[in-house]
């Protein structure tokens, strides 16, 4: 078969990829609402563009040629991606925006995180997201100079930056003292004065810069600051100090004796075994649009549902 030099159209591809997906040229009229005799036309002249049979008319129903199978792929690709254009462009116009930045608070659990993302994925599709990891005041601040649209952020405290946000609370997040089991604290036997807290290394979750955040939460003699939540856990189960960590991030760890829970006074369980909120929260001043509305909504609710599991 000849090969045209022009000619070739995303109608005839949409065809293309129709019969196939439908399975016979008449079921693909039916699902264009066209007649089959315009089906037959525009595959017809698609051969004839591409200079090959694409369908073997031989059985009752079309089945794909050598070439059909090698082609295929290259036009589903094409009309996706003009498919992806379309859905994009109407939603540009329905004013979705573009793209999100949305800060999480590192000590947030993970399941509200992952379940919100899931479903904002599958209903906004062509919304670009970037996700950044804060550790405490630092998801306010990066809330309050723009650097983020909408947080999931844990409040423990009352910070200059919240007067300016919207909050909506879903849930409690419960901060717990621990330590390796051979650490000198896990064994003491009694409950934990203030002053055996201090003569240890305490492991410090902290956010960068040089002043670091979280010192009202610092007791120990030899505070550890650490940026990374991730490891100030390995480093507790190493035994190198004692912290507080989220309940939900040390359950395992507790059960399989890996850590112990350290048993405070009253005083001292004041100041480290607290509860915080759990809340999704935006700047009162920038109106957030479809798609950030949603997500501010999505994670309010797989907070409540997670919270109550």
């Amino acid at each position: 078969m000849e090969l045209a030099t022009d000619g070739l159209t995303l109608d005839q591809l949409t065809i293309f990829v129709t019969v196939v997906e439908q399975g016979s040229f008449s079921a693909a009229a039916r699902h264009l609402r066209r007649a089959q005799s315009a089906i037959t036309y525009g595959i017809q002249n698609l051969e004839r563009q591409t200079g090959t049979e694409l369908f073997d008319r031989a059985a009752y129903r079309p089945t794909l040629t050598d070439a059909g199978r090698v082609l295929l792929p290259r036009a589903q690709r094409i009309v996706g991606s003009v498919f992806d254009f379309r859905r994009q462009a109407r939603s540009l116009l329905a004013g979705v925006e573009a793209r999100l930045t949305l800060v999480v608070d590192v000590t947030a659990p993970d399941v509200i995180v992952t379940a919100g993302l899931k479903a904002f994925n599958a209903e906004f599709p062509m919304v670009e997201l970037v996700l950044l990891t804060r550790a405490l005041e630092s998801c306010f601040s990066a809330l309050h100079e723009g650097t983020a649209d909408l947080g999931l952020v844990v409040a423990p405290a009352a910070l200059p930056q919240m007067d300016a946000l919207e909050f909506s609370t879903f849930g409690m997040l419960a901060l717990i003292v621990v330590a390796a089991p051979d650490h000198p604290l896990a064994n003491a036997g009694r409950l934990l004065e203030e002053d055996d807290l201090r003569d240890y290394t305490q492991l410090m979750l902290s956010s960068s810069g040089p002043q670091a955040s979280g010192d009202h939460l610092g007791y120990g003699i030899n505070r550890w600051r650490i940026h990374d939540l991730h490891m100030r856990h390995r480093l507790l189960l190493a035994g190198v100090g004692w912290g507080g960590m989220p309940s939900h991030m040390v359950a395992d760890d507790l059960q399989q004796g890996r850590l112990v829970k350290l048993e405070l006074e009253r005083k001292a369980a004041d100041v480290f075994g607290f509860t915080a909120p759990l809340a999704s929260a935006h700047l009162r001043t920038k109106t957030l649009g479809p798609a950030g509305r949603w997500l501010f909504e999505r994670l309010i609710e797989e907070g409540r549902k997670h919270s109550t599991q």
